[in-house]
């Protein structure tokens, strides 16, 4: 994603204190990309988290429990309602960094380079979480599909 290379550069950027090279403007722009790259993220995993549970259900009423993919799919919920309580505080802290980087544009211009700093870097972390579930869960799948 383009959002994620952004964010990337954006987050090294703020880490070695470059901030000359990142404008409010751009701050802003980066927050409501990582805003939006969040719910993309969140949707497609519950669209796989769905996909599963209507394949494991299936199989179930087949006679073709496997014991195994249960705790693993048991694992997999606990994750996934790990990284739903994730996603709503990255919600709250990227409305507040808008705010704050909006209040600067407004004010002195002073960006909160190390909250903008962390809350980037968290976002990035975020979306890979959700992608190592996705894998997670395709495995999940071609696992079942074997059964």
């Amino acid at each position: 994603l383009a959002v994620d290379a952004a964010t990337a550069e954006a987050s090294e950027r703020l880490r070695c204190k470059a901030l000359s090279s990142l404008s409010c403007k751009e701050a802003e722009r980066l927050l409501d990309g990582n805003f939006r790259a969040n719910d993309e993220a969140w949707a497609a995993l519950r669209v796989a988290w769905d996909c599963v549970v209507r394949l494991d259900c299936q199989l179930g009423e087949a006679d073709r429990p496997c014991e195994e993919r249960n705790q693993w799919m048991q694992s997999l919920a606990l994750d996934r309602a790990s990284l739903e309580s994730d996603r709503r505080t990255l919600e709250t802290e990227l409305l507040c960094a808008k705010l704050e980087v909006q209040t600067a544009l407004a004010g002195s211009g002073a960006l909160p380079a190390s909250r903008l700093g962390s809350v980037l870097q968290a976002n990035l972390q975020f979306r890979d979480q959700c992608a190592a579930i996705g894998q997670e869960l395709e495995a999940l799948l071609q696992s079942a599909r074997l059964a």
